[in-house]
């Protein structure tokens, strides 16, 4: 009898360690995760959607974390077409994930980590302006898989720059001015830019394209070039494709000029206290700016338009649509405001993504 007891009790201890193991030790579950695009800027109050180069999609690369360390890795580049694209990974052990999509982006396969993946430094000149390479665009989203479930992780890419848009010029200047009040503009180009940023989402004011509007540190400009250098770390060259528009329009006395693809770039510039003129450094900065260089009257003037409204600057993923009306001749420094009646400029300000929009006539 004491032997029947000791098997029975062991039988016994058997089973409840093999319940209790189930319990502990979940079986596998399935994550199911599904990209998509932010959605399209709103076109409520613009008459252009995204251009081919800022919405296609030529590569992702999935990054799955189990906790910081990096789970799976896959770069797809092919058969995507539209988004959204759906993948579903199975096997998986129960716990929590954190999946990281990035588009159109090098290969970043060496990235072990979330945090090395959050701290990737993109520049400005990875937001090409050529389809076959496109908008470095990036999300993410946490799941927790369960055990014998099916998780879904949805991550939606959006644009880490800000677009700013020249819609239209309209010339209202005298029509005794010099060439009958003809205007000519000849470029458009962003100042008081920035040129970089990171995967996760937190930039630092490291590098400004074009800051203060100036050729060297703090000095004036000595001419009204097209092209202005950069004040700072930053070969402009790298970056004239996003900020720099040559034009060359002749605008006749009461007629308005309409752009189609004056798309300029600059990643988000949080700047909150103005520097006007020659007071910007690499430390401070300024609020970005969109200026128009244009010939008023037989001489060359700037004209600036103030890229910032109720508190905030420029924002990622959200486009600025800017109309001017040139009234008379402008500012002579590309960081100073004009003259009050010599120049009305609109602001209308949509979001990549559905969302509502404000219009601001300066």
């Amino acid at each position: 009898m004491k032997r029947l007891f000791l098997t029975l009790s062991a039988l016994l201890a058997t089973f409840l360690f093999t319940a209790c193991t189930d319990r502990e030790l979940p079986g596998p579950g399935t994550l199911s995760l599904v990209i998509s695009d932010g959605g399209a800027m709103s076109t409520k109050a613009s008459d252009v959607t995204e251009l081919s180069y800022e919405k296609t999609v030529n590569n992702l690369q999935i990054f799955i974390f189990e906790g910081e360390t990096l789970f799976r890795y896959e770069k797809v580049s092919s058969g995507l077409g539209t988004l959204p694209y759906s993948k579903t990974y199975t096997a998986l052990k129960a716990g929590a994930y954190a999946v990281y999509v990035v588009a159109n982006a090098a290969d970043m396969g060496d990235l072990a980590t979330e945090a090395a993946l959050q701290e990737k430094v993109i520049h400005l000149s990875d937001c090409s302006l050529t389809a076959s390479q496109g908008f470095v665009m990036a999300g993410s989203a946490t799941a927790m898989v369960g055990s014998g479930s099916t998780e879904t992780a949805a991550v939606s890419l959006t644009r880490f720059a800000a677009r700013v848009r020249l819609v239209s010029v309209t010339n209202e200047v005298p029509a005794t001015y010099a060439q009958s009040g003809a205007v000519t503009v000849k470029s458009a180009f962003l100042i008081n830019a920035l040129g970089t940023w990171n995967l996760g989402g937190i930039g630092e004011a490291s590098e400004w394209v074009n800051l203060g509007g100036r050729a060297s540190g703090k000095q004036a400009s000595t001419t009204k070039s097209d092209y202005l250098a950069t004040a700072g770390q930053v070969n402009p060259s790298a970056y004239q494709a996003q900020v720099f528009r040559a034009d060359g329009s002749s605008i006749a006395n009461s007629v308005a000029k309409n752009y189609t693809d004056c798309c300029l770039y600059s990643f988000p510039n949080a700047v909150t206290t103005d520097h006007t003129g020659n007071t910007a450094t690499t430390t401070d900065g300024a609020f970005a700016r969109l200026v128009v260089l244009a010939t008023v009257n037989g001489a060359d003037w700037w004209y600036p338009v103030t890229l910032f409204k109720e508190g905030k600057g420029l924002e990622r993923n959200t486009s600025y649509d800017v109309r001017l009306i040139i009234r008379g001749t402008g500012s002579t420094d590309p960081n100073e405001p004009v003259g009050k009646g010599d120049l009305t400029a609109e602001v209308t300000v949509n979001p990549w993504s559905p969302g509502a929009e404000y219009t601001e006539t300066i």
